[in-house]
């Protein structure tokens, strides 16, 4: 009579069954792929292992510390008989193979009552445990003690130890694997990730699409961080190029970031820039004119050679690249510019429609001075008015009237909406701008911004023919003159 194989090999039947049946399994494809994201925040994540020892084993390398975890995925309600094998048999293979695994999590989309119930307790004994800590044992103990009641009441063949450091419980959102749940959980969960926080969300959806493929065509194989990560770009890439004809730029400022969308103009200027110190480095002013005077060059190039008008920006810059961006493809020359807006459903455009009535508060402050005026377009910062002021006096700039614009909603984070707000704010900020020149019979405007960068290039767009207006960056403390517009 043959015996069972109980050793841990990923050749023998128990080790072979998903491989051989894994194509059939659906809903474990859409978990795998909605966790990539929650991997992938971690920088220790490293690979992945499609039926390795349980539905998907996951390891982590980093600092010394390399070790797995195993999930095992089911589509439907585990009940005391199953949950009780689950947990002997990785117990089996945690025995058999020390120090390998630190735990397994066991994801479904519903649990049975009494498992549900030792689930429950079991998470309460975790999350309370670090509370109480230094307090009489008796609250943590009776906790335990329930914990322990209900391992007999279900027979498990593990105490409570084991469970406490080795068992853990997910949800899956859905039993359906064509739920568009699955989808829409994917692309918000990579949107927090800050190097996709950028990418159409369209774009994502369609790595999804490929990642879902992807992930049923690797089952038995070891799939690398790097692999993953190559793939959403990809997919990414291959998204941009079926959308509508565009000149793509690339502008680094802070930092120099892998582009979502690939760029026709990429423009490092990371030389000129360090968040990372205090005050932060930003250009001095010729060197703002000698962006100005690239950006010129580059839209004569675009006129003479091209007749795409639509131009896509992508990057993360300071407000004064944004405003001298906008400043070079104006309005008046035909062009529209796409902005991809972090945190937002999709990409602002200047043609989007503005909104319906005024957007902006208007202040003012008095102060005996020159004809100079100062502008301030305040959408998300706190005490802005009062670092401006500050900064004015510390280097005694004259002026004799101090203009702020706010949101008639709030300053605020997310103050602008979408599209259709930000160029109403452009177009109202320059429609004050104007009103106050006139009114003031001012030679020269002290512009300083803070809001959204597609704000600010849409403010570049609008203003010409405005006359002199002197533009400030942020150093935290502090400001410096940036460019000039004219």
């Amino acid at each position: 009579m043959k015996t069972e194989d109980k050793r841990v090999s990923l050749t023998n039947k128990e080790g072979m069954g998903g491989i051989i049946g894994g194509k059939g399994y659906k809903i474990q494809d859409k978990y795998i792929v909605n966790q990539i994201p929650y991997w992938l925040k971690d920088s220790t994540f490293s690979q992945i292992l499609i039926e390795g020892i349980e539905d998907v084993d996951v390891r982590y390398k980093g600092d010394g510390n390399d070790f797995r975890i195993a999930y095992q995925i089911k589509d439907h309600s585990i009940s005391p008989s199953e949950f009780k094998e689950i947990v002997r048999k990785f117990k089996d293979k945690d025995e058999a193979t020390p120090g390998t695994y630190r735990k397994i999590i066991i994801a479904a989309p519903i649990l049975s009552g009494k498992v549900k119930s030792l689930r429950d307790i079991l998470v309460r004994c975790k999350d309370a445990a670090p509370f109480y800590n230094d307090a009489p044992h008796n609250i943590m103990n009776n906790t335990y003690d329930d914990l322990d009641d209900k391992i007999k009441e279900l027979k498990l063949p593990v105490n409570r130890e084991f469970l406490l450091e080795k068992v853990a419980f997910e949800n899956i959102v859905s039993d359906n694997p064509k739920d568009e749940i699955f989808r829409h959980t994917f692309v918000g969960s990579i949107l927090e990730i800050e190097q996709f926080n950028s990418i159409q969300p369209l774009a994502l959806q369609r790595a999804f699409e490929k990642l879902s493929s992807f992930i049923v065509d690797s089952v038995g194989k070891t799939i690398s961080r790097d692999e993953i990560l190559n793939y959403i770009y990809v997919s990414v890439k291959e998204f941009n190029k079926s959308a509508e004809k565009s000149i793509v730029f690339s502008i680094h400022n802070w930092r120099y970031e892998l582009p979502s969308l690939e760029p026709d103009f990429d423009l490092d200027w990371t030389r000129y820039f360090d968040r990372n110190v205090s005050p932060r480095k930003v250009p001095l002013y010729d060197e703002w004119g000698e962006i100005i005077k690239e950006f010129n060059n580059i839209r004569d190039k675009i006129l003479s050679t091209s007749e795409v008008k639509l131009i896509r920006f992508q990057g993360r810059v300071c407000l004064s690249t944004g405003l001298i961006f906008g400043h070079a493809f104006a309005e008046n020359a035909g062009f529209v510019i796409e902005v991809i807006q972090p945190n937002q459903d999709k990409p602002w455009r200047t043609s989007d429609k503005p909104m319906s009535q005024p957007c902006l508060s208007i202040r003012e402050v008095k102060k005996n001075g020159s004809s100079d005026i100062v502008v301030l377009l305040n959408t998300t910062g706190e005490g802005a008015e009062k670092q401006v002021i500050t900064f004015l006096d510390s280097k005694g700039i004259a002026y004799s009237k101090m203009i702020i614009l706010e949101p008639m909603t709030g300053v605020g984070g997310r103050s602008v909406i979408n599209g259709g707000m930000a160029i109403s704010i452009a177009e109202e900020t320059k429609k004050h701008l104007r009103e106050f020149q006139n009114k003031y019979n001012a030679q020269l405007v002290h512009l300083f911004l803070v809001c959204p960068i597609g704000v600010s290039i849409f403010i570049g767009q609008k203003l010409q023919s405005c006359g002199r207006i002197q533009c400030y960056e942020y150093l935290n403390p502090g400001y410096a003159e940036s460019c000039t517009l004219v």
